[in-house]
């Protein structure tokens, strides 16, 4: 399925706070220097695009740390693939994700198309680092989930109940 979102609305949005995303961008993880505002901002637009698609309420909060990010039901995680390489499902190594809730992956591509790819519970993302013997990224201490991951029929479901 294609959504069509207006994209000039979460990068509105997005500007609304772009001094604090500027200060927080020269912020480091693990020693690795980041682009934390254009990670910031996509983020924010694959949050606005899971939000929209399942009709949920969203408020912006670029930067934010500690808030879930759609209706206080969803973790959303945005990935730019790189060229050669699958987009896989990022799951922090530290204590500051939710096991107990959803993670869904939205691709956005260079193309600027953006799709929701699926989603797994945070435990399920343990679960999947423990059977595949999986390792952190050194450079920024998450583990990347691969495939296959959970429908959106399920997840709408499940939204509903």
């Amino acid at each position: 399925m294609i959504l069509l979102v207006d994209v000039s609305e979460a990068v509105a949005l997005g500007t609304a706070r772009y001094q604090d995303a500027v200060a927080k961008s020269r912020q480091t993880h693990r020693g690795v220097q980041k682009d934390q505002h254009g990670d910031n901002v996509i983020g924010m637009i694959g949050e606005l695009i899971v939000a929209r698609y399942f009709n949920l309420p969203w408020h912006h909060t670029i930067g934010a740390s500690g808030q879930i990010d759609v209706a206080n039901k969803l973790e959303v995680r945005t990935r730019r693939p790189t060229q050669g390489y699958q987009a896989e499902l990022p799951y922090r190594t530290d204590d500051s994700e939710y096991p107990h809730l959803p993670y869904v992956l939205v691709i956005f591509n260079h193309d600027h198309h953006a799709f929701i790819e699926g989603w797994l519970y945070g435990h399920e993302c343990l679960a999947r680092v423990r059977e595949c013997n999986l390792r952190p990224d050194p450079a920024n201490g998450v583990w990347y989930i691969p495939r296959p991951y959970r429908s959106l029929g399920e997840l709408r479901k499940l939204l509903s109940q």
